[in-house]
């Protein structure tokens, strides 16, 4: 069976439709945090929360940079954000990862 474009196209807006449904995420955050909630935590751990900013909380940001899950963590707390977004979190507390 063959399928046109313009088929193929509403195969897959109707797929991101369901995946956005399903994970309750907004379109525009499909791909990761938005640079606002990048810039909140990089602030919250500069500021009030930076007591909180211990080699537990950076092992846990490395660790999910890196891809992982940091016990859970990652997806109770942060399911849209990418890899990217907790190595920019590194970076900006800690001066690199």
């Amino acid at each position: 069976m063959r399928i046109t474009q313009k088929q193929l196209r509403q195969i897959i807006k109707e797929e991101l439709t369901r995946a956005n449904e399903m994970y309750g995420a907004m379109p525009h955050r499909r791909f990761g945090a938005t640079p606002e909630e990048v810039q909140a935590k990089i602030d919250y751990y500069r500021g009030e929360g930076s007591r909180m900013w211990m080699r537990g909380t950076e092992m846990e940001y490395e660790d999910m940079a890196a891809g992982g899950d940091a016990g859970g963590i990652r997806q109770d707390y942060y399911p849209n954000w990418n890899d990217g977004d907790f190595s920019a979190v590194l970076v900006a507390v800690s001066g690199g990862y």
